[in-house]
C-alpha cells in the first residue's frame, strides 16, 4: 500500500494552539494533537505549557515548508517505516529487532 502524505494543520498560529504536520492520510496522527513518528512529521507545534505564538508572515512561510516536505515525501513513494513485533537478545547481548 503506498502511503499518501498531506499536510494537517490543527489549532491557529496566532492563537498559541497550533500544530503543523506531514502525516500519512488517514493514520492515528489526522486524529489527535502530538503523536509524532514514522508517519507524522512535525513542522511547528506550540501547544504546552509556553503556547507560543508565531507571526502571520512566519506560519505562511512554515505552511509552504511542510508542502515541500509533503511533496518530496509523495514524489519519493516514502513509507512509513515498519514497526518492530519485538526484540530478542543477540549472542554478542545487544538488542535485535524482529518483525513478524
Amino acid at each position: 500500500m503506498e502511503a499518501h502524505w498531506i499536510v494537517d494543520e490543527k489549532g491557529t498560529p496566532e492563537e498559541g494552539n497550533w500544530e503543523l504536520s506531514v502525516v500519512v492520510q488517514g493514520s492515528h496522527g489526522i486524529r489527535s494533537y502530538g503523536w509524532h513518528g514514522d508517519d507524522k512529521l512535525a513542522i511547528a507545534h506550540s501547544g504546552g505549557p509556553c503556547r507560543t505564538k508565531y507571526h502571520p508572515s512566519v506560519a505562511d512561510q512554515l505552511r509552504k515548508v511542510a508542502g515541500f516536505i509533503c511533496d518530496q515525501m509523495n514524489a519519493s513513494d516514502s513509507r512509513p517505516a515498519p514497526k518492530p513485533s519485538g526484540f530478542r537478545r543477540a549472542d554478542d547481548g545487544s538488542l535485535v529487532a524482529f518483525y513478524n
